[in-house]
């Protein structure tokens, strides 16, 4: 699945987004981490971003869906 507002990699890059929290922003890492769960994930046989080489994206999708902050 490609979406033209975030380009990927063959492994997505979704940490970068957690950088927001650091800087003092976290609600724009709210609205970014919840911008990639609705548009680069579904329930479809393409609909992980990305290269899912041994769970890695689909770990970072759960945890992030339910809250957790993962760097």
């Amino acid at each position: 699945m490609t979406n033209p507002e975030t380009p990927t990699a063959p492994t997505a890059s979704h940490r970068i987004a957690y950088l927001y929290s650091y800087a003092g922003e976290p609600a724009k890492t709210q609205e970014r981490v919840h911008f990639l769960n609705t548009t680069m994930y579904s329930n479809a046989p393409d609909g992980i971003a990305g290269n899912e080489d041994c769970g890695r994206i689909s770990a970072w999708f759960i945890l992030s869906a339910i809250g957790f902050l993962l760097c």
